[in-house]
């Protein structure tokens, strides 16, 4: 590349996004989804590959210099370009007062939104970063000799929030009507998603700032107060997915909620209410292994012995087993155990599981009375 070619391309870094788009847009370039460094190196391209002008008339700089045109004393004046303008002040007291009709004045007027736009504002992406705190660095610059201010800010970038801010501005009079506004960004023509932001931040400052001359004893600068909205790396488990942030936080895993399971000390009676439980959900082919009916209900009501625990319990005692059966299950007994198998008989599982458990009680009987007869 030549060294006019390499001067060139230097003069591309120093150059504005407005002049860049210009520089392009003569040689014929789209250049309106862009930003900064893709438009410098599209430049680049451009003149290494010798392309001519075929835009003598510059649309951008008529657009500008259009817009910076206001009326005073009866004469057309054109404001200074913003990037020309070095006193900017932090101490916002001087900022008119703006109203939410100044908004929708300028929305229809210079954004040209239509009624259902308007309607829906609150979907509007520019609407979402201005209630998402995007706008920062708010600055005033009084024109001298005019009623009219340049208001300027920073914008986070929607999505690629670690990158460099956009700048839009706004030209404000001093009763609050918005006359133009340009951005740092490709369409810097007053309708962008960041103007928007800025003209609404600006409206809720206003809105709480109402008495910002008031003197007072304690008078501190009338700065912007709004936090910036910021950009952290999160690890994943603590990255917030609710749709609605302001809703109460789900309830997350911990350590601390971390129960090792232990061995549990039951009683046979609580085994097997637990057993039946599993078991009469399917039918189970370990149904077996009851021994005696369980009660499906979790109250404390005593169950009648087995068959196999009045064996034991007659051996332990040195009793005869048919006399002991007699001793022990009175009429008080058989009316419990009808009031606990009343209904079973319209139950078909209830049979299925009882054939195999009786099974079982009948095997385990057999083995127990063998030994007492030994």
């Amino acid at each position: 590349m030549s060294a006019a070619m390499d001067n060139n391309v230097s003069q591309f870094e120093r150059m504005h996004v407005p002049d860049l788009k210009t520089f392009l847009t003569k040689r014929g370039i789209t250049c309106s989804l862009y930003r900064k460094q893709q438009l410098v190196r599209l430049c680049e391209i451009a003149v290494e590959l010798q392309l001519e002008v075929t835009q003598t008339q510059d649309d951008y700089k008529d657009m500008d210099s259009f817009r910076r045109t206001v009326e005073v004393n009866g004469a057309k004046y054109v404001l200074p370009e913003i990037t020309t303008v070095l006193n900017w002040k932090s101490d916002l007291r001087d900022l008119p007062l703006i109203e939410s009709y100044d908004i929708l004045i300028y929305l229809m007027k210079v954004g040209q939104w239509n009624e259902s736009r308007l309607s829906n504002y609150r979907r509007d992406n520019g609407f979402n970063l201005y209630t998402s705190n995007h706008i920062h660095d708010v600055k005033l610059h009084r024109l001298i000799n005019t009623e009219y201010f340049y208001v300027r800010a920073a914008c986070v970038p929607e999505t690629r929030q670690s990158e460099n801010p956009y700048n839009p501005w706004v030209i404000v009079g001093t009763e609050g009507h918005f006359r133009s506004g340009g951005c740092t960004c490709v369409v810097d023509n007053g309708t962008c998603k960041h103007i928007t932001a800025l003209l609404f931040s600006l409206e809720n400052f206003s809105s709480r700032h109402r008495d910002r001359n008031t003197e007072v004893g304690t008078d501190v600068p009338c700065t912007w107060d709004r936090a910036r909205k910021l950009s952290e790396p999160l690890t994943i488990n603590k990255i917030d997915i609710r749709n609605n942030p302001s809703s109460s936080l789900p309830v997350e895993p911990h350590s601390s909620h971390y129960t090792p399971s232990k061995g549990l000390k039951l009683s046979e009676h609580e085994i097997e209410k637990r057993v039946f439980n599993l078991c009469k959900i399917n039918k189970s082919v370990f149904s077996h292994i009851l021994e005696n009916s369980s009660d499906e209900s979790d109250g404390e009501v005593e169950i009648p012995m087995s068959m196999k625990q009045l064996a034991d319990k007659s051996k332990d005692n040195g009793s005869n087993f048919l006399d002991f059966i007699k001793l022990y299950h009175d009429d008080d007994i058989i009316h419990q155990i009808q009031a606990r198998t009343s209904g079973q008989a319209e139950n078909p599982e209830w049979f299925f599981l009882q054939s195999w458990k009786n099974y079982s009680i009948f095997i385990s009987f057999c083995f127990t009375f063998i030994n007492l007869e030994m």
